[in-house]
């Protein structure tokens, strides 16, 4: 029977480059994606690792699938992994120039729990293997018009590490958490709620130095905001401040004071993981319009407050 490959795609790690794809017997896989995206690991205090990535699998089955398999491998490191499992979690390790990786992923148990709950009449076969650096995920059948999901978690630091396990932490993530940690929002609040997470994800993605988020019990504001230190406008050491409305409106400024300006890099990062639009500073600093489709504002706010721009609306401090 031939084997029908999709698409795959890679990861530059401090110990070489991963390569992630997809296999399988029979099925058409071509609606079924990959995608790498940095998550923020929830760790215990005093941990921390430099960089926490997820690689996800994501899709609808056209047809029945049958012996599929999501794998990660090394492309030509030959150092073996060391197995550094736990409850629910598969996990190696492997460590070269003053390096630690780390790559985890749910274990059996976990996969045929929540797979076999997607499909009633499923075979609970689903295995977790490693092999020559390859590890493997493997679904032996899926039924056809289902959504699919797996993931991978690859976290690096310092070997040794600065806390010790911090790595392992950052992987040990059930899935349904993944899930959240990349898509953290549907409309509205719930973006805002998840505006700390975000915003250590962006500023690490680009490589700022992040602030404390600051949210609005602390600010008394209807926003979130945090600081960023980087190279801005050609300036080292500049500073830009994100900002995150509680009705899900997000805006960048060179000081909270309502300055508000563009950043096309945390704009388009914003877009490509989250699915985020930021307004522009054209759009910030228009003439303040009661357009039918803003959030909610008494007009005896509006009269007291007397807004100028429509940044000062969507971002204000009234009670």
């Amino acid at each position: 029977m031939n084997r029908h490959v999709s698409k795959n795609t890679s990861l530059e790690t401090p110990i070489g480059t991963l390569s992630f794809g997809i296999e399988a017997d029979a099925g058409d896989v071509d609606a079924l994606h990959i995608s790498i995206r940095p998550v923020v690991p929830e760790l215990p205090w005093g941990m921390s690792v430099e960089a926490c990535v997820a690689v996800l699998l994501k899709g609808i089955s056209l047809t029945k699938l049958e012996h599929l398999v999501f794998y990660c491998k090394w492309d030509d490191l030959k150092i073996p992994g060391q197995g550094n499992s736990g409850e629910g979690l598969e996990a190696w390790e492997w460590e070269s120039v003053g390096k630690l990786v780390m790559i985890g992923t749910e274990d059996s148990g976990q996969l045929n729990s929540r797979l076999h709950s997607q499909q009633e009449s499923a075979p609970e076969r689903y295995q977790v293997t490693m092999l020559d650096n390859r590890i493997s995920v493997r679904v032996e059948e899926f039924a056809p018009d289902k959504e699919l999901s797996l993931h991978f978690l690859v976290a690096w630091n310092p070997s040794p590490e600065p806390c010790a396990g911090s790595c392992w932490y950052a992987v040990d993530m059930a899935h349904q958490e993944v899930m959240d940690r990349l898509n953290p929002y549907k409309v509205g609040k719930s973006k805002w709620v998840s505006f700390p997470h975000i915003a250590q994800a962006i500023g690490s993605a680009i490589g700022y130095r992040v602030g404390e988020v600051r949210d609005s019990k602390v600010t008394s504001t209807n926003y979130s905001y945090v600081e960023y230190t980087g190279r801005f406008d050609y300036q080292e050491n500049a500073k830009r401040y994100l900002l995150c409305s509680c009705d899900g409106y997000w805006a960048v400024c060179s000081d909270v004071g309502y300055v508000f300006v563009d950043c096309a890099e945390i704009a388009a990062k914003l877009k490509a993981f989250y699915g985020i639009n930021v307004l522009s500073k054209a759009e910030l600093d228009a003439e303040f319009q009661l357009l039918p489709d803003l959030p909610y504002m008494p007009e005896s706010e509006i009269e007291f407050w007397k807004p100028k721009t429509m940044g000062e609306a969507l971002f204000n401090w009234w009670d």
